[in-house]
């Protein structure tokens, strides 16, 4: 009944306040590891309707580690071309991909059989000296169109290992995100409905995987590393003038269980273009115990936060966050060149405000990256840099963990997790129309020796083989490093650290030194 009055508000509010406006904004965004869209473009592909032909469904399905933006999406379905002649799966996956990117119904009669699609991935290999391990990762999906403006979709993915996963209690806990992190994906990972009403309101309800900005590896406010909370959304196209220009606002609210606590969690992001080259973009957040007053809909989250809790309370009851995004083409509308970057900034002292007693200590972070694709070439790379202050998303005593940034040991940010900072490096190349490689290589570092956090280097090289438009081999070689923090205690038979009294999501990781050798199997339906 709550989550149904919420929505009915929100959505009163998003009708209320929205003027006549172009299509949705933040072409720039990276779209998570198993979102729908990928899975729409798949059966596309299965089917010979992209026009690239070099694009085989396991190439949206991650077996390279391939992420796209939105716009890059968004220019694969606009040249698929629509008839009554076309078969029922690929119009439905076409008309539900044009839906969720914002790009409008096709003139075709959109048949009623749903699309159904998704992959079975089965890997072998061995790790660590010679260690053999398997797994079997089946996701299957399925998707949408409702009348003209509206689409639907349901997700379950599901993994099957012969061994411990390669991954450790930090890399579980800060997750790589999208199919790289299991522990998020196991089950139903994703299942809404959409549908967009008058002057491009959009309003969406479910279990929705989302991402906002630029990082390949995560953003800092609103990732993809935990599992998709049941949400309700409403993005709102906002014209303000031929001065103030164009505007996209994007509000949620969703709830999730924490350390045996229901929380629920709420965002806004503000979105501008100026010009043809820069985009920026404002983001607040919150976590609250409990839904305490519908005004925290309309009224801004810090000033709801100062009205709402005297300062006794508000440590134990609400947590503020806040980003603000930019990113810049250094060349004009050209999208294979981006520069971008975040500044975010966790729990600004309220109710008391900035500059009185009681300040909370610095915890900020910031992200750099530059991704670059030369289209000719088959050619991408991308370099990022994410740094987090030692207490970035946590909360400093054991009672108030629930409303630390995670959800059951998974940041809500950026994987990095607090007291980290990383280099980011991915190159890939496509050698033939069938055979892609990638390499990735990160080098994760404490920011203070002083509070726990582990120290992570691995170096991954990935190569797929497109067998056929539904199937591909792949190959990985990869070599992990994880040193854990020493100043804490370790138990010798389980490898498992003592009791976190640093308030939630400060993990200490473990001594790793892994080199994996894979082979995997992926075919698309």
């Amino acid at each position: 009944m709550r989550i149904r009055i919420i929505a009915q508000i929100s959505l009163t509010v998003a009708l209320s306040i929205s003027i006549l406006a172009p299509a949705l904004a933040a072409p720039d965004d990276v779209v998570p590891a198993g979102s729908a869209i990928y899975d729409a473009l798949a059966i596309l592909a299965s089917h010979h309707r992209l026009a690239d032909p070099r694009l085989s469904a396991a190439a949206f399905e991650g077996i390279t580690g391939q992420l796209y933006t939105r716009d890059e999406l968004s220019k694969l379905v606009q040249g698929v071309a629509a008839s009554d002649s076309i078969d029922s799966e690929s119009q439905q996956a076409l008309e539900f991909a044009r839906t969720v990117l914002g790009l409008g119904p096709t003139d075709a009669k959109v048949k009623s059989q749903p699309a159904v699609g998704g992959f079975t991935e089965l890997s072998l290999g061995s790790r660590d000296a010679g260690n053999a391990f398997s797994s079997l990762i089946f996701r299957g999906r399925v998707l949408g169109a409702i009348g003209r403006d509206g689409a639907y979709t349901i997700g379950v993915t599901n993994e099957y290992s012969r061994t411990d996963a390669r991954l450790s209690f930090n890399t579980r806990s800060n997750g790589m995100g999208g199919l790289g992190n299991p522990d998020a994906l196991d089950g139903i990972d994703e299942a809404y409905v959409t549908g967009i009403g008058t002057h491009g309101v959009r309003a969406s309800v479910g279990l929705i995987r989302r991402r906002w900005g630029s990082g390949w590896r995560g953003d800092l406010l609103i990732s993809d590393n935990t599992p998709a909370h049941p949400s309700f959304e409403v993005q709102v196209p906002l014209h303000l003038g031929p001065h103030l220009g164009d505007y996209n606002l994007t509000q949620f609210i969703s709830t999730y269980q924490n350390q045996g606590h229901t929380v629920y969690l709420g965002a806004r992001r503000l979105e501008h273009k100026v010009g043809d080259r820069v985009e920026i973009s404002a983001e607040e957040s919150f976590v609250e115990n409990e839904f305490k007053r519908s005004t925290i809909l309309i009224l801004p989250f810090y000033a709801y936060q100062k009205s709402a809790y005297a300062s006794t309370d508000e440590p134990n009851y609400f947590n503020y966050n806040a980003n603000i995004g930019i990113q810049i083409r250094p060349i004009a509308h050209n999208d294979n060149s981006r520069i971008y970057g975040q500044f975010f900034i966790d729990d600004i002292k309220a109710p008391k405000g900035l500059g009185q007693k009681g300040l909370t200590p610095r915890k900020i972070g910031y992200m750099l990256g530059i991704a670059q694709r030369f289209t000719a070439t088959g050619t991408q790379a991308v370099v990022e840099f994410a740094h987090m202050d030692r207490e970035t998303y946590t909360k400093p005593l054991t009672e108030q963990a629930p409303l630390a940034w995670f959800a059951n040991d998974l940041p809500i940010g950026h994987p990095i997790g607090p007291n980290g900072k990383e280099l980011f490096v991915r190159l890939s190349q496509r050698l033939s129309p069938k055979l892609d490689v990638a390499a990735e290589f990160l080098d994760r570092q404490r920011v203070t020796q002083d509070f726990p956090a582990p120290v992570i280097k691995y170096l991954d090289l990935k190569l797929a083989y497109a067998a056929s438009a539904t199937s591909s081999v792949g190959l990985n070689i990869g070599e992990y490093h994880e040193d854990a923090y020493s100043g804490v205690y370790v138990d010798p038979f389980t490898g498992v650290p003592g009791p976190i009294d640093t308030g939630g999501g400060a993990d200490y990781g473990q001594t790793i030194r892994d080199k994996v050798l894979e082979i995997s199997l992926i075919h698309a339906f």
